[in-house]
């Protein structure tokens, strides 16, 4: 269970890039969410599947944010049958945190 107010950062991540991690970094500093989820993208209904494997995809953003405690990567969308919704997702994270 989450104490507070938690942020969802989602995208597809393919690759996960500068501007992405900027976004984040600076709105982490502005808000005061914790934590930051941040999810990549399974497969969205409007995109084909990414070019970069799910778990490529993972350890890039892994190593974009390093261990700073205010972001949780989770694997909701990366786990069971697709296409995911967003609203479906947001379900999910509320059932698990």
């Amino acid at each position: 269970m989450l104490k507070g107010r938690a942020a969802v950062f989602g995208g597809t991540f393919d690759p996960f890039h500068e501007g992405h991690r900027q976004l984040l970094l600076k709105t982490a500093d502005r808000f005061q969410f914790k934590p930051y989820i941040v999810v990549p993208s399974g497969r969205p209904p409007h995109k084909g599947r990414p070019v970069i494997s799910d778990s490529d995809r993972v350890v890039l953003i892994q190593q974009a944010l390093g261990p700073d405690n205010r972001f949780l990567i989770s694997d909701a969308e990366l786990t069971g049958p697709g296409p995911h919704y967003a609203i479906d997702t947001l379900r999910l994270l509320k059932a698990q945190y």
